[in-house]
């Protein structure tokens, strides 16, 4: 009986825990609000229509995003104020031993091969996820197993239609999408190419929560699956999100089928957060602004609105030493401490520039969380990490809230005019 007392208490005490970890935070709410958010007028006209049609967003970046507990927390509340149009776009993770989202999960039991953008022989391979697989061309049959997870970061976890992003060299492959519980296949809609690259689109007769994908390669020639997009058939938002680790801005502008994919896309809004790596180097501001408008111009080239956020205060690691005595001896220990990145400072100072001068949209995160040596209160709090680089989920969450509220707060405006 004492057991479940305690068990209760710890329970309750949980979100006072957590408010009062955020209290400790130094958040800036004045900063909190989109920059030059009449650039997203034409987003919001399609917002405001989100009961009648599909609004799509497309959310993509570096670590901070791959885990997607950032924008997992963003849909959820975009989904619950808009409308829930599905999951979007999902990859399998898991079976390229990286981390990913942890709302769905893939299972096979064969080896797959991997294409990563940050690696410079496989950059111009990857597609929209960042991320690619090689079908080892010795065998004929490939087996994928996805189910979606209960997790509260999600609503109405199930879809209807499923779309496949690949790339086939010779003959497209034949794909089928199955149900074990309705024991039903998904029917073919539509077919999509261009250049190579193909969009497979499925519908299943009712919504479902697990699929048993089979592709079975035709030829002899390299398929290169992409990724995966799901959706269940109702109006409202469909908000993508993709990350790679250790991702910058200069390697997506080298991954052309990126490009490409996106254009089969064609979101309403792209959000762009990157930067955090470049801080870690040698870096060169006129470069850098050089990069970002070559990857801005291109999206808005497909009829997109833009809107980057600023990479997050941090600290970089340096090995340091001390002497100590020890039997009698001296003896010289290493010891790893962590300094204010003040590139990072820069680098957020140069994107707000950019922004300013083309009139893009921008929420700036450095800021927002408190600026110059905010890291430190955050991992003080439990809402950074101890890298002083990432986040904790919580922390994660708690800035998906802040954006959201920023995003929410411009679109507010813009209708009330």
């Amino acid at each position: 009986m004492r057991k479940k007392i305690n068990t209760l208490f710890f329970m309750l005490m949980i979100p006072i825990i957590s408010f009062a970890q955020e209290e400790l935070l130094p958040i800036n709410a004045e900063a909190n609000i989109i920059k030059n958010a009449a650039s997203l007028n034409p987003f919001f006209e399609r917002l405001s229509k989100s009961q009648d049609s599909i609004v799509s967003i497309f959310h993509f970046g570096d670590s901070h995003i791959q885990a997607d507990f950032f924008t997992g927390e963003i849909r959820k509340q975009m989904q619950l104020q808009f409308g829930n149009a599905g999951r979007g776009l999902v990859f399998p993770y898991q079976l390229i031993s990286t981390n990913g989202p942890k709302d769905y999960a893939f299972k096979s039991k064969q080896s797959w091969d991997t294409k990563k953008l940050i690696k410079s022989n496989s950059t111009a391979s990857c597609g929209l996820a960042g991320y690619s697989f090689l079908l080892d061309p010795n065998k004929r049959n490939w087996f994928l197993d996805f189910t979606f997870k209960e997790d509260s970061n999600f609503i109405n976890n199930h879809t209807k239609t499923i779309q496949f992003l690949y790339e086939a060299a010779g003959e497209e492959p034949e794909i089928s999408a199955y149900d074990a519980v309705s024991l039903s296949y998904a029917k073919l809609l539509n077919r999509k190419k261009v250049n190579g690259l193909i969009k497979d689109s499925f519908v299943f007769s009712e919504p479902i929560k697990q699929i048993d994908i089979n592709i079975h390669r035709v030829d002899q020639e390299p398929v290169m699956l992409d990724g995966i997009i799901l959706s269940n058939g109702e109006k409202g938002v469909i908000y993508h999100a993709v990350g790679v680790n250790g991702a910058k801005f200069c390697q997506y502008n080298q991954a052309p089928k990126f490009f490409e994919e996106l254009d089969m896309l064609r979101p309403d809004l792209v959000v762009i957060s990157l930067g955090t790596n470049e801080s870690a180097g040698d870096y060169d501001s006129l470069l850098f602004i050089q990069t970002i408008d070559s990857l801005v111009q291109y999206i808005q080239s497909l009829g997109s609105n833009v809107l980057i956020t600023t990479p997050a205060n941090n600290f970089l690691p340096h090995k340091t030493y001390k002497y100590i005595k020890r039997k009698g001896k001296k003896r010289r220990v290493t010891l790893k401490v962590y300094e204010h990145n003040e590139i990072v400072k820069l680098i957020k100072d140069n994107i707000l520039a950019y922004c300013d001068s083309r009139q893009i949209a921008c929420w700036d995160l450095y800021e927002v969380m408190g600026g110059d040596y905010s890291m430190k209160a955050w991992v003080d709090a439990g809402k950074g990490a101890k890298d002083y680089l990432h986040f904790s989920k919580g922390g994660y969450v708690v800035q998906g809230k802040l954006f959201y509220d920023a995003l929410s707060a411009a679109y507010l405006k813009h209708i009330s005019k």
